[in-house]
């Protein structure tokens, strides 16, 4: 007991206070929200085309897991946990959930801008304005899995930067196994990714080879396994069998349709496509719908519908449509490959358009509308007519016209974050080899994300951006450090 209030009359230090301060500023931001009208939003657990059924996630939930092709499991075996173990109070234990993401990124935010180097008061600063942000708050109340990885990657950020600094190989297991569940979790995270994370550590510790393959060996073989059992049982290499859907939505979107009368009538295409790629089973012809004997048991891929009238699409079917739309997808973009980079730059544009555009965040925004608004009008700066250029160079006659500040602004911190890179000299007061290093996580995973999310899907990409927010959030923060540094040092002066 004298020990305890010792321990209680003690000063609390710097860091300590900051902590405190943070934990309070968390704590009111989400009160103040709430005041507001913003409620977590479980309403998408029915309908969403990511999740199972709930009564699969009830009463089937290890049995659906193991049979999903179309997503990763990770996110689903979680939904179904909490139904599991919480029937009654799952929606509060799913906000709980994201409560602590949000705790998450926000403190792993401000590790990392210490580990960089950056002063106290800086680090939480910065941290404290991602995190009350009107995007933090609406996807922080969103039943989806944008909020949740973007914790993981993170968190797994500050792993990463550990390791770079110590060479410690628990530190390393810690960040691949982190990468394996982001893998489990969201399928734009290919067994290519945690590769290149292997690699991108190989490269900052050449000699530590060895020991860094058996650190990522475990999250390999998880991996791997989930690969396997898609291949062995789905007839592919990969987490999701709606590539060749999803690669449609871009292939098909700027191409007339008297190309697809002529693949017609030369036989390349099947009374199923050309078409909405997402449709109900029934939609297509009847020998889509036959499920093999195996599989007429497993209600994940035998059921065409779910309990509320949404179509499953994770139904047998689904395995070949995404087939036979990846097979028209690249004849399409071999004959029209004009057209198919036309879909890219709409794809980036979108990717760089607010985050509002994210329709499943429309209920909660409207209670909180003027703050959005705030953002939207600063991003809708400066509109250019973007049609000229798009003419000139896919020959496509369509009106595109967008606010130069969101084409700007984006890119041009992560080209400074290049410089800062190479340029030691501009680093000054800061930890140079974390900064250089935080900054190659950040730019890779914001680059890999971007490109493969572009290059194969068209609609949603805003949540692409939104994914490496935090990440972007580094590099942005490291920027403002350096005028606040630039400022207060001219002021010294």
């Amino acid at each position: 007991m004298k020990q305890i209030l010792r321990l209680a009359n003690q000063p609390l230090s710097p860091r300590q206070t900051t902590v405190a301060l943070m934990m309070c500023v968390f704590v009111i931001s989400r009160f103040a929200y709430w005041r507001m009208g913003v409620r977590f939003d479980d309403s998408t657990l029915p309908w969403f085309w990511q999740f199972l059924d709930v009564p699969l996630l009830r009463d089937g939930l290890l049995q659906s897991c193991f049979h999903m092709h179309s997503q990763p499991p990770g996110f689903n075996l979680f939904l179904g946990t909490v139904i599991k173990l919480f029937p009654a109070h799952s929606t509060g234990v799913y906000h709980l959930c994201f409560l602590l993401s949000g705790l998450l990124i926000y403190f792993s935010l401000y590790v990392i801008l210490l580990m960089m180097g950056m002063r106290n008061w800086i680090a939480a600063v910065l941290s404290s304005i991602f995190i009350v942000n009107p995007c933090a708050i609406l996807y922080e109340n969103l039943l989806f899995y944008t909020y949740p990885t973007s914790g993981m990657l993170t968190f797994a950020a500050i792993w990463f930067l550990a390791y770079a600094r110590s060479g410690a190989v628990r530190h390393a297991v810690m960040f691949f196994l982190l990468v394996a569940a982001i893998c489990y979790t969201r399928s734009l995270f290919h067994l290519v990714y945690l590769i290149a994370c292997v690699g991108l550590l190989v490269i900052l510790r050449p000699r530590a080879w060895r020991a860094l393959c058996l650190a990522a060996s475990p999250a390999i073989i998880l991996v791997t396994v989930l690969y396997l059992k898609n291949a062995i049982l789905f007839g592919f290499f990969g987490t999701s069998s709606w590539l060749g859907i999803n690669l449609w939505h871009s292939a098909s979107r700027h191409v007339p349709h008297s190309e697809f009368q002529k693949m017609a009538e030369a036989g390349e295409l099947t009374e199923a496509i050309p078409g909405i790629p997402f449709r109900a089973v029934t939609n297509y012809p009847a020998s889509f719908a036959e499920v093999p004997t195996r599989f007429q048991n497993v209600p994940a891929l035998a059921r065409e519908m779910k309990d509320g009238g949404h179509p499953n699409f994770n139904h047998y079917a689904y395995l070949r449509v995404g087939r036979e739309y990846m097979n028209v997808s690249r004849i399409v973009i071999g004959r029209n490959p004009r057209s198919y980079f036309c879909s890219i730059a709409d794809a980036y544009l979108i990717y760089l358009s607010p985050y509002i555009e994210d329709s499943s965040l429309h209920k909660n925004a409207e209670r909180i509308s003027p703050l959005v608004s705030v953002w939207t009008n600063f991003t809708q700066w400066i509109p250019i007519n973007l049609s000229p250029g798009y003419r000139w160079i896919f020959g496509k006659d369509v009106d595109r016209v967008y606010p130069l500040m969101q084409l700007v602004l984006y890119p041009s911190i992560l080209l400074i974050s290049m410089v800062f890179m190479v340029r030691k000299k501009l680093l000054v007061g800061l930890d140079v080899d974390q900064v250089r290093t935080a900054c190659g996580f950040a730019l890779c995973t914001i680059v890999y994300v971007a490109v493969i999310g572009n290059l194969f899907d068209y609609g949603e990409n805003h949540r692409f951006r939104v994914l490496t927010m935090p990440l972007f959030f580094i590099l942005f923060s490291l920027c403002v450090e350096r005028v606040v540094y630039r400022v207060t040092a001219g002021t010294a002066n």
